[in-house]
């Protein structure tokens, strides 16, 4: 007999949505929102740090941390100005989090 029995880990966390627009122009807005829960709803995470590679994938063009987002209901979203003279190609989002030492990892793309 072969017994199967479905768990669900208590506290489970999840990055739920992580978006960029695309493409981005230079003097434009560079917009990140992000979205987070546990089986209970939207939550507002312990931690959110944000590292945005430049096309070579090995240059950080920026980052921050949860102080550099702005809460907007359920929506967190970080903005920055994208310079006149900007790197062209496509920019990689790796956003992690963290809610009661739950971790979780997302990543995206935009293209300037």
């Amino acid at each position: 007999m072969n017994l199967q029995v479905p768990f669900y880990i208590s506290g489970s966390f999840e990055i739920t949505g992580l978006v960029s627009a695309s493409p981005k122009y230079p003097n434009e807005n560079a917009i990140v929102e992000a979205t987070f829960a546990t089986q209970n709803g939207s939550v507002s995470p312990d931690t959110i740090n944000l590292t945005i590679y430049k096309p070579n994938y090995l240059t950080t063009w920026y980052s921050a941390d949860k102080t550099g987002f702005t809460q907007n209901g359920n929506f967190w979203s970080w903005v920055q100005m994208i310079e006149a003279a900007p790197t062209t190609g496509t920019y990689y989002v790796h956003l992690t989090a963290t809610y009661n030492n739950i971790s979780d990892s997302k990543v995206t793309q935009f293209r300037i």
